[in-house]
């Protein structure tokens, strides 16, 4: 017999490159068009990657806009769609926290667009804050933090309900959009 491999690097690449790897401990592997990838730090993440974090693991990396999403260990996001230019007041990405815990700041989209963070319970609009998220892994609930940046202002970030879409993700399992507001969560 033969043994075949699944060339996941090189080639045609998923599509556009929206950040890279900036920092890893331990192991991380990212699914893109349905091969999983190990990960090392510099390494490019396109739009619709799933991004995982082995146990005792962490991984950092940096979006096109400066967001910053630190990812602890057994997390799995999801990278849906990123549209950035800096000229452009009409800039939007949607990403998907499925499980595990994440903090994040927020760059350029949420200052000059529309950022979305969603996770199986809620879907949070960021307006250019620093954000903790966990979801636990035992009964789901997730818990949503507004950092204290030290600088004088009250963040806000607004959390809206989970609204089925009725189309579920193969690769996360996400099938919600953002619906009614449910609250604010600030900084205060």
């Amino acid at each position: 017999g033969h043994t075949q491999y699944a060339q996941a690097a090189g080639g045609s690449p998923a599509g556009k490159v929206v950040g890279h790897i900036a920092k890893m401990t331990g192991s991380a592997s990212i699914v893109r068009n349905g091969v999983t990838i190990d990960v090392q730090v510099g390494d490019a993440i396109y739009q619709s990657d799933l991004l995982q974090t082995g146990s005792s693991s962490t991984i950092g990396l940096v979006l096109i806009d400066g967001t910053a999403f630190n990812l602890s260990a057994n997390a799995r996001l999801m990278l849906n769609d990123l549209t950035f230019d800096a000229t452009s007041t009409s800039n939007a990405s949607f990403i998907t926290l499925v499980e595990g815990a994440a903090n994040f700041v927020a760059g350029q989209i949420a200052k000059t667009g529309d950022m979305k963070v969603a996770t199986p319970a809620a879907v949070i609009g960021i307006r250019g804050t620093a954000v903790k998220l966990d979801i636990s892994s035992t009964d789901g609930k997730v818990d949503i933090s507004v950092i204290d940046q030290q600088d004088g202002q009250v963040h806000t970030v607004e959390v809206f309900r989970c609204v089925p879409t009725g189309v579920r993700d193969p690769q996360t399992g996400a099938a919600c959009s953002a619906g009614a507001l449910i609250g604010t969560v600030t900084s205060n």
